[in-house]
């Protein structure tokens, strides 16, 4: 499935966009017998929108409990 967003505010709406795209995409596959396999979102102009140092620490902090968590490494 493919996306084109032309202007996009990659922290505050971003993850929840492109969550119901995958959605979205598996709802479609379901429906139709095949598998959703890949998302593609492509952005025109992407903008932080209102993002800190302190914001983007935090997300750090997610991503790697979650990678943790993938591999059994917690």
């Amino acid at each position: 499935m493919h996306a084109f967003y032309p202007t996009q505010y990659i922290f505050d709406r971003g993850y929840g966009n492109y969550a119901g795209l995958c959605h979205l995409g598996s709802y479609i596959a379901h429906q139709t017998g095949l598998q959703f396999a890949r998302l593609n979102c492509y952005i025109g102009e992407p903008h932080l929108g209102d993002v800190n140092k302190r914001d983007l620490a935090e997300l750090a902090k997610l991503v790697d409990q979650r990678l943790a968590a993938l591999h059994g490494t917690q």
